[in-house]
């Protein structure tokens, strides 16, 4: 798990999440303890279902296929002590066995780690935070980006950086870099240089000052990968992010515009909105913690109040969709029936549908992935250091300023400006009259910087 997490240390908190199936926002890489029950119990009670079709052999078995029964053999002693052990992991899971069809091991075994990774989940995630529960709600609704054999689509593939990021995110690992940025404070955030915001593992990077990066590195890349999906599949698709408006009077644009789908010539308007479940609108007063696809649904629902009724106001045939994206992956509802829609606009046979929609989804959550990635990786400018602790907070004074310039003694007093002759009214004497000179050396306070280091007087002309 280090090497694939690329990292040294990875505690025992990541590890449960790895060992979640990625369905569940996981990796599916459970540890084999997790697997050893599961099995024993389904492959006993598939071999037994096969013994007690035998007469002199079924009473060997009588209590694994009768689960009420009591065991009376080792073999049966084992396998109803496993029972319970699930049954003390999630309670009701012997009840359930027992009124299940006969199946075999194989499927037998996929119905009870369903049982107890429900309950594992449930056990990990009490007593965390509500970015991490959030996250992990929105990493479970894309199982398609670890999917992927590398090396067979370019559009599939990541590459190693890319990936460790992902990695980390999904496992909640703490990022390479420290939280007090490059040459600042400890715990400033670089978006907002405030101690409160920044953390270890990256989230505020993806929305504290960041819609600028969001939107080239995130959202922009989703439009043009929906568009490539939209011509893959026989239709046409706007080039660009902006759309020419439905209303040229209103000059609202969308993202995409999708033609060949709907009947009597109607346009399909697509705008794309990216939703971050970690943040605080989301993650604490939101109900992205709680609710699969909360963010997703919330930012689809601000899309639609904003474009749907000016659309259908300049053709009745036109339609809207608002394709919402998690940070995690999961896509919205409109989303996925616009991926459904397209899946089938691209051919009638629906053999190959299964296949085009599988790889539209991979495309999607590698983009996803990606963009996520580029913007916690993305170059920073460097943070200005905190001022200490003793520092003056106001303004400087004209006293200090003075200082500063080494015309004027530390203790604050300026020295006052020596008047000016009769005879000339600068302050350049004629190097003919002496007296003059002599008194103000002598009376000003500036006379060590004069006599310290004489300058040359400039020569004056009179007209005659």
């Amino acid at each position: 798990m280090t090497k694939v997490a690329d990292t040294r240390t990875v505690g025992n908190f990541s590890r449960a999440i790895a060992a979640l199936p990625s369905c569940e926002g996981g990796l599916g890489v459970p540890p084999i303890a997790y697997l050893a029950d599961p099995c024993y119990v389904a492959g006993k009670l598939a071999a037994a279902r096969s013994v007690d079709k035998c007469d002199l052999l079924s009473i060997a078995v009588a209590s694994m296929v009768d689960l009420t029964a009591d065991p009376i053999y080792a073999t049966e002693s084992a396998v109803h002590s496993a029972i319970d052990r699930f049954d003390a992991v999630k309670p009701g899971t012997r009840s359930k066995l027992t009124n299940s069809k006969s199946s075999g091991a194989a499927r037998r075994q996929s119905s009870i780690m369903q049982e107890l990774i429900g309950a594992y989940k449930h056990d990990l995630l009490a007593g965390r935070d509500n970015r991490t529960r959030a996250l992990l709600r929105s990493n479970a609704g894309n199982p398609h980006l670890f999917a992927s054999a590398h090396g067979r689509n370019p559009t599939l593939d990541i590459n190693n950086i890319d990936f460790c990021t992902t990695i980390h995110r999904r496992l909640r690992l703490p990022l390479s870099e420290p939280s007090n940025g490059q040459s600042g404070g400890r715990g400033l955030c670089d978006g907002c240089n405030k101690s409160n915001c920044a953390d270890e593992y990256g989230d505020s990077q993806l929305w504290c000052n960041a819609k600028k990066y969001v939107t080239e590195l995130w959202h922009d890349p989703m439009v043009y990968k929906i568009a490539e999906l939209a011509r893959m599949n026989g239709l046409q698709a706007s080039n660009g992010v902006h759309a020419p408006p439905a209303n040229p009077l209103s000059g609202v644009q969308t993202d995409l515009t999708i033609r060949g789908i709907l009947p009597n010539g109607g346009t399909l308007y697509i705008d794309v909105t990216t939703a971050t479940v970690t943040c605080k609108s989301q993650a604490e007063n939101g109900n992205a913690a709680v609710v699969d696809g909360a963010a997703a649904a919330s930012a689809a629902a601000a899309k639609i109040r904003k474009h749907r009724d000016l659309i259908l106001a300049a053709n009745p045939d036109n339609r809207f969709a608002a394709f919402a994206v998690e940070e995690g992956g999961r896509i919205g509802s409109d989303a996925q029936a616009l991926v459904d829609v397209m899946v089938r606009a691209g051919s009638t046979d629906p053999t190959t549908w299964l296949a085009t929609k599988t790889f539209c989804m991979r495309a999607l959550a590698t983009t996803t992935a990606k963009g996520i990635a580029r913007i916690i990786n993305r170059p920073r400018l460097r943070m200005p250091r905190r001022r200490p602790a003793g520092a003056p907070t106001r303004p400087p004074t004209a006293a200090l300023l003075a200082h500063l310039a080494h015309i004027a003694p530390p203790d604050g007093t300026i020295p006052p400006v020596p008047p000016a002759t009769a005879g000339v009214p600068f302050s350049l004497l004629p190097p003919s009259s002496p007296s003059p000179s002599s008194s103000l050396s002598s009376s000003s306070p500036l006379s060590p910087m004069l006599t310290s280091r004489p300058r040359p007087q400039p020569r004056l002309w009179h007209r005659r």
